[in-house]
């Protein structure tokens, strides 16, 4: 396991917003420049390392970034572009005098941005929580607010863990440079009659994809995108139940509600954020981590529902459980086709029809959480423990000896 160093900022350093304003000032990065002065409005360059036509300085100032910040040696250590590029923008998003302007910003196109704004100083109070609070929005309705308390001795029992992981690893994009763009829309789904999977895969469609039962007929493409959504995205089907299911009023109830599933629903994965649009006329509940206590929720017809909050849900409850304040928080998604249920009850065992769809941005975060430990204690060595670590010693070098004997 890399061990990850703690990076301390000295007086002897300047800080990141003095320094983005000399870098922009002085015109040596290219593409870093003013997009408004005297709104202090500015662009970074933003592209994928994955294109074609990226050269080394489509990101020098990122690199000249980890070079201020003696993250990268000339030299001696590795160059790691895509981190690089993640570290800057945490430091950017942790400022609260530097904000990002996303209407200015231009993903798109040979010269992709994003634009920023300084704050001045005396506003950006105004423009930040508070420390040690996150608001998170489970729902459009729902609003909570969790105060995380802060640490104080355990601090001392983590040396070697950087205390930036948990933000580059949130807020990552989670790229390499050999063109790849993982998770940002990739969801992972397994459809079930009752507790049996039928069906498991992961859709890695940018447009999305439909869970559905039946043929599409052929129509005329307004009326084909009205009655069944979007062209381009993935049709997902449950497969016919009767050579699957023995009991046969079992076929008979599902068979019902798979028929009325022939319009589908539809779902989407934009920057983690799932969304889940019903078309067919099968009434359908989820119950999300997102939502209040897990409670089922009726989906509106033709209704572009957000299911999955991945900045608002996720990311303060990742926090939490990233520093053991609260239990591993759950990147998944439970639908349940033509039958509500409780909060507390046991669906899976249940529902004719369910589906369980996964967020992978969320997931992948988790499983590199997973590779770093939580906060734990170790006493200090008593004169048996230093008197074995002794023997263990000699043993191996005994061992050695004998090897090369």
């Amino acid at each position: 396991m890399r061990k990850h160093q703690v990076v301390m900022d000295t007086p002897s350093r300047q800080r990141l917003r003095p320094w983005l304003e000399a870098k922009i000032n002085s015109n040596t990065i290219p593409g870093l420049k003013w997009l408004s002065s005297s709104q202090q409005i500015f662009r970074v360059p933003w592209k994928h390392g994955g294109k074609h036509d990226w050269h080394e300085e489509d990101s020098l100032i990122f690199k000249e970034w980890a070079v201020h910040t003696g993250r990268y040696r000339e030299g001696v250590d590795t160059a790691e572009w895509p981190t690089w590029k993640t570290r800057f923008r945490c430091a950017l998003n942790k400022l609260p005098d530097i904000t990002e302007v996303k209407d200015m910003s231009s993903l798109d196109g040979a010269e992709p941005y994003r634009a920023y704004k300084f704050i001045p100083r005396r506003d950006s109070r105004q423009n930040r929580s508070p420390p040690g609070l996150i608001t998170a929005h489970t729902s459009p309705e729902l609003e909570q607010t969790f105060e995380l308390p802060l640490r104080t001795d355990d601090d001392k029992l983590l040396p070697d863990i950087d205390l930036d992981f948990f933000n580059e690893v949130t807020t990552m994009e989670v790229e390499d440079y050999h063109g790849n763009l993982h998770n940002e829309y990739e969801m992972d789904i397994k459809l079930m009659y009752r507790h049996l999977d039928v069906y498991q895969s992961t859709c890695c469609n940018a447009k999305g994809c439909r869970l559905s039962y039946g043929q599409e007929p052929e129509l005329v493409d307004g009326l084909h995108q009205a009655m069944f959504g979007p062209d381009g995205i993935a049709n997902i089907c449950f497969p016919p139940c009767d050579a699957i299911l023995k009991n046969q009023k079992q076929v008979s109830l599902t068979n019902q509600l798979l028929n009325a599933l022939d319009r589908g629903v539809i779902l989407e994965c934009e920057n983690g954020n799932v969304y889940a649009t019903r078309k067919c006329k099968c009434v359908v509940f989820v119950s999300s981590p997102s939502l209040d206590d897990r409670k089922p929720v009726r989906l509106q017809r033709d209704t572009k529902t957000l299911i999955f909050d991945y900045k608002n849900y996720f990311e303060p409850m990742v926090h939490r459980y990233y520093h053991g304040f609260s239990n591993k928080p759950s990147p998944e998604i439970l639908f349940g086709f033509g039958q509500n249920w409780r909060a507390n009850d046991q669906p899976l065992s249940n529902l004719l029809i369910a589906a369980v769809v996964g967020c992978a941005k969320a997931r992948h975060v988790l499983s590199q959480i997973g590779n770093y430990s939580l906060p734990m204690e170790v006493s200090k060595s008593d004169d048996l423990d230093k008197f074995l670590k002794c023997a263990k010693i000699q043993e191996e070098q005994n061992f050695a000896q004998k090897m090369n004997g």
